[in-house]
């Protein structure tokens, strides 16, 4: 554009406006909740000439609820910027905004209760009010209740302003309220016991008076702590004479507030005479929840009378002319009774407290065993065994008389021969011998007050000696191991009364030479079978005198020096270990394939006839001359106490001899050939014959193959431990095999031999 032309542009807009006119519409009055820019309400101005656009803008006093001043320019834009700019044709126009009053109305939340388990609501009031108020709300919550989840009480606080009509510092144009939210449990604990309890009396014919009650309370809000109380009306006639609470200011009526299902326990400070009582339980929970209920209390004599009597008493009658009279009460030297005198219990033969009275004749003289029933005014009973020795001084001949004889563990014993004799008298004697159940009986006697019964037997079984025995009691000498009872009674070999070196060489002789004959091999203990320690031995008695028996006559038999069967018979162990027994032309080997610890060992071993010069030899032990002995029949033994450790493959021990002769037997392994393991157990041992070419498996364990060294053998069968065969391929001395892992039986023929070897698939 040239010069020319924007001088006449410019020349043309400011003639345009020197030539226009703006007129503003009369100032105008309103109220709050009139609308200032509805125009047809408030005006416009009038325009005259010009070209530009009609706007306003609005200058403010008003306040936040819009009552003011308001001053509107109104103006020309002709630059279309849309802002009043210097210049441009312009008019004021007044606007007066005034309040209009109203009326606020408010509704607030209600007051509720809910469950511990419910969820609190955000509660809020709502209202109504004029159209130029300015409504805000407020709140903040309180809590207040206990230290449990179960209950307690929100306080809401709201405060409501109407901001275009309060006054600060007054109650003007401003409201409050308080909404009570109440979280609440209305479970009650359950007490558990209100029935009848029945308390015992004491020595003094009183009672302490204890109770002991708890309660649960089932809230699902959880636990609560509980709070008890307990009034005690004695003798229940209406007046409360103690008064037991969580808040008592006296530490001894106090109850400890407890959890749910805990006990609260009552003792009351002096004892009760009998009689009914009432208590009256109360607990609270925490919630306020309360359950109450009554206990009534007897308190009677429930004590049994305490017997003080004679265990055992003797009399002697003329039983062909006069029965014997025995009351019950003849018995009694001094029972007593917490609430009857003396001379008020009541003494019977049966729970009848008429029935004291029992009738002693020839038909049932001798041992008399009864129950006597002492009984108190209150009708409470106890008794007492008791026994009573008739003699009838020769006057009935026909008399019964029996006894027992067993091994510690009730094991019979039979051939045990008993005399029953006169003492001073040994023209009256009579012989019994005990049955197979180990009973003994004399008939047709009669009974003096100076007669006793003593046994006596002589039986051989000294196969029951071993070397646990042996190893039992170089262990008591040696301070290593505690014996009890009837033990010390069969480690007293030589029947001193005492336990010492020479008892333990005994032993050991019977062990290696049983055939020496003895009649010392049995010891009785009558009517004991406890001895605490060896000084105890004093007090054995090995015959029963009948004055002083207690009314049974029994009998322990104990074989001297087995000790470990003393007290108890151990059951025979029924398996073996074999060894692998070599023959050579002037030995012969015992091969164990086991790994072993052993405590000690002991052999017996038949030799064949025409061998000389016998020794055992081996690389483990050493043999001492005094512990090997060969008797005349060729019977070998030795016994050794020694922990000694085995490979698999070592050769345990060898029997040697000088002379090689063909002889038509080799030494054979006999029965009670055993080895001595811990604890004082045994393991019997016993051999199997195998040739000289040696056929072994290796390795073992093994896998899926392995290998057998030896020459002239055939694998006859491979069984599992159940009896089933098992495929295997045989290639040279190489077997292959699929099997689960397990123990497995090889069985092989070696030359004429059978030969059977285990092995072990891992």
């Amino acid at each position: 554009m040239n010069v020319k032309l924007s001088l006449f542009l410019c020349l043309t807009l400011i003639s345009s406006a020197l030539s226009a006119a703006i007129l503003c519409p009369p100032d105008k009055y309103l109220t709050c909740h009139d609308d200032i820019h509805y125009l047809p309400l408030v005006g416009t101005p009038t325009v005259l000439g010009g070209s530009g656009q009609l706007r306003y803008v609005d200058q403010s006093s008003n306040n936040v609820c819009n009552v003011g001043h308001i001053i509107r320019t109104w103006y020309l834009d002709y630059n279309s910027n849309q802002t009043y700019d210097s210049g441009e044709h312009a008019c004021l126009q007044n606007i007066y905004v005034s309040y209009t009053p109203s009326t606020t109305t408010i509704e607030w939340p209600s007051d509720i209760v809910l469950n511990c388990k419910d969820v609190i609501p955000n509660t809020n009031p709502t209202w109504v009010s004029g159209p130029c108020d300015i409504i805000g709300v407020s709140k903040y919550d309180q809590i207040f209740g206990t230290d449990t989840k179960s209950c307690y009480k929100i306080l809401r606080n709201f405060t409501v302003i109407n901001w275009c009509t309060h006054i600060p510092g007054t109650n003007v144009g401003i409201w409050y309220h308080t909404q009570i939210i109440k979280i609440d449990d209305t479970s009650r604990p359950v007490i558990k016991n209100c029935n009848l309890v029945t308390l015992g009396t004491d020595m003094g014919c009183q009672g302490s008076f204890a109770l002991t009650n708890s309660a649960t309370d089932l809230s699902p809000c959880g636990q609560q702590k509980l709070l008890w109380k307990a009034e005690v009306d004695l003798w229940d006639d209406g007046s409360v004479e103690y008064t037991f609470a969580h808040n008592h200011p006296d530490s001894l009526f106090r109850l400890d507030t407890v959890a749910s299902g805990q006990s609260v326990t009552i003792k009351l400070p002096y004892p009760v005479m009998r009689g009914y009582h009432r208590v009256t339980w109360s607990v609270n929970d925490q919630c306020g929840n309360a359950t109450i209920c009554e206990q009534k209390v007897l308190l009677r004599d429930d004590k049994k009378p305490t017997p003080y009597m004679h265990d055992i008493l003797s009399a002697a009658f003329e039983g062909k002319d006069h029965p014997l009279k025995v009351p019950a009460r003849i018995f009694n030297v001094g029972s007593f009774d917490n609430c009857s005198r003396p001379y008020q219990l009541r003494f019977s033969f049966s729970p009848n407290v008429n029935d004291s009275i029992r009738i002693i004749n020839c038909n049932n003289a001798g041992f008399q065993f009864y129950t006597v029933y002492v009984t108190d005014l209150e009708g409470n009973q106890e008794t007492v065994d008791v026994f009573m020795l008739v003699y009838d001084n020769g006057a009935c001949s026909t008399l019964r008389l029996s006894g027992s004889v067993t091994e510690a563990d009730n094991l019979p014993i039979s051939d045990v021969s008993f005399k029953l004799s006169r003492v001073g008298d040994p023209t009256m004697e009579a012989i019994s011998l005990s049955d197979q159940n180990g009973n003994f009986l004399w008939e047709n006697i009669s009974l003096y007050k100076d007669m006793e019964i003593k046994p006596s037997f002589s039986l051989n079984q000294d196969f029951r000696l071993d070397v646990a025995d042996l190893k039992m009691l170089q262990d008591y000498i040696m301070g290593r191991k505690a014996i009890i009872d009837l033990q010390y009674l069969a480690s007293d070999l030589d029947g001193d009364l005492s336990i010492k070196i020479k008892d333990l060489e005994l032993l050991k002789n019977r062990i290696l030479r049983p055939e020496i004959s003895s009649e010392h091999k049995w010891a009785f203990a009558a009517d004991q079978d406890s001895i605490q320690n060896v000084s105890e031995l004093k007090s054995v008695n090995n015959t029963i005198t009948l004055a002083q028996s207690d009314g049974k006559i029994d009998f322990k038999a104990v074989y001297l020096g087995d000790i470990t069967d003393a007290n108890e018979r151990k059951t025979d162990n029924r398996s073996a270990l074999t060894l692998r027994e070599v023959s050579n032309p002037t030995s012969i080997d015992y091969i164990l394939d086991h790994q072993m610890i052993v405590e000690g060992i002991q052999i017996i071993a038949q030799l064949p006839i025409g061998i000389k010069e016998i020794s055992v030899e081996s690389a483990h032990f050493e043999i001492p001359a005094h512990s090997i002995s060969i008797n005349d029949e060729g019977v070998l033994r030795f016994v050794l106490t020694k922990e000694m450790k085995f490979m698999d493959g070592d050769i345990l021990f060898s029997i040697i001899w000088s002379n090689e002769t063909d002889l038509k037997s080799t030494p054979e392994l006999k029965s009670g050939s055993k080895f001595l393991l811990s604890e004082y157990r045994t393991l019997d041992l016993k051999a199997k014959k195998q040739p000289n070419d040696n056929v072994s498996i290796h390795p073992n364990p093994t896998h899926d193959r392995f290998t057998i060294d030896g020459d002239n053998f055939t694998i006859i069968d491979i069984k599992n431990v159940s009896g089933q065969s098992i495929p295997f391929k045989l290639e040279g001395n190489q077997v292959d095999w699929n099997a689960q892992p397990g123990i497995y039986i090889v069985t092989m023929r070696v030359g004429n031999e059978i030969l059977c070897t285990k092995v072990f698939k891992i």
